[in-house]
């Protein structure tokens, strides 16, 4: 509970409350830093296994031929490495680029099938992306905005997020925080990975500068994202 301090406020004895302000800690930079690299890491095993699920599930109803000619060049592959004098890194390295040889007529086939399984791969890996997106928003949204107030990160490092006013945040003000938090990661990669347009990246670069020291250096210890949704993350 609130540090509360309880005074009369009339003769009849009526009782008001006076809660003090901040009485959440802000939490640091580095706790925010250790939640989010952990959140990271279960993003991760989770992307695994979505494109896991994606390869041998979800491609074989939604790309059924190209799952059928991976199967079919999974076994070639196989047959290849069983019957060639090859090492598996020489194999490995003849799957990379499509180059297999020294079996006669059916490495043309062959060539053709890991051309066309480089193809299936792409289609699998967009399609885990974009459902990774889906879940790795909707995770951070309906988490934050739910009675633990926090990810499993910040479950961990004992921090959560909460409103201006200390309150549980609503739904509202979580997709807001989301989405700009993902406009500042956009802005961040074109701070590092823009070409050719130098005023924009440095622009970028210095916003991305501005927000680590708000973060680590202002009282509110707020960046851009916990601003425009008046939430702050503070200490459990």
């Amino acid at each position: 509970m609130p540090n509360e301090q309880k005074y009369p406020s009339n003769s009849e004895g009526v009782f008001l409350i006076d809660r003090k302000e901040n009485y959440f800690t802000q939490a640091t930079f580095l706790q925010r830093l250790l939640a989010r690299l952990i959140d990271n890491l279960l993003y991760l095993v989770i992307f695994v296994l979505v494109l896991l699920l994606a390869t041998f599930v979800l491609g074989k109803y939604i790309f059924p031929g190209d799952f059928n000619q991976y199967l079919k060049y999974s076994n070639q592959v196989s047959l290849y490495l069983s019957n060639s004098s090859k090492s598996g890194n020489d194999v490995f390295s003849a799957a990379q680029n499509c180059s297999f040889s020294d079996l006669s007529d059916s490495v043309t086939d062959l060539n053709q099938l890991c051309q066309n399984n480089k193809t299936y791969q792409v289609k699998i890996i967009y399609l885990t992306l974009w459902v990774m997106f889906v879940i790795s928003n909707a995770y951070y949204i309906f988490f934050t905005a739910s009675r633990l107030k926090a990810t499993v990160g910040k479950i961990i490092l004992q921090i959560k997020v909460v409103s201006d006013a200390d309150t549980q945040i609503t739904i509202l003000q979580s997709v807001t925080r989301e989405i700009f938090w993902i406009l500042s990661g956009i802005a961040g990669l074109m701070a590092i990975y823009i070409r050719g347009v130098d005023t924009l990246q440095t622009l970028m670069f210095i916003f991305i500068i501005s927000e680590c020291t708000r973060v680590i250096f202002s009282n509110s210890h707020k960046n851009f994202h916990d601003t425009i949704a008046q939430t702050k993350v503070v200490r459990q």
